[in-house]
């Protein structure tokens, strides 16, 4: 599994606080370069292509109107898949030596941001 993360400072603390045990189970995450990354999208089996504004997370399921598209087509599955690869090659994979070497005050800020995220 890979996640691609990047995003606005205050969603990135948050997702930071997640990184150490998501990584430690062999979660492969990645900071895009390039500029923001808000894309929302999933491929499944090949050929089921999800695109919208989504976040799968009871808060926003509860508070925002958000928007999917499902399409059933392997060959817009296939670009999407092709588009991610072009993603994390000019992506930074996240690794346990870089989040210990974050430093404790950086991972305080991660946690406040985290557990302060609701009101954010």
């Amino acid at each position: 599994m890979a996640a691609l993360i990047a995003g606005a400072t205050r969603t990135l603390y948050i997702s930071r606080h997640s990184w150490p045990r998501l990584v430690e189970h062999g979660v492969g995450i990645y900071e895009y370069q390039p500029t923001m990354m808000h894309a929302k999208t999933v491929v499944a089996d090949g050929e089921l292509l999800l695109v919208g504004s989504i976040n799968f997370d009871p808060r926003s399921f509860a508070l925002n109107a958000e928007f999917g598209v499902v399409i059933v087509s392997r060959r817009l599955a296939a670009d999407r898949v092709r588009s991610f690869e072009a993603d994390i090659e000019r992506s930074i994979r996240v690794l346990p030596a870089t989040i210990a070497s974050r430093g404790i005050a950086n991972r305080a800020v991660d946690t406040i941001c985290y557990w302060a995220r609701a009101q954010l």
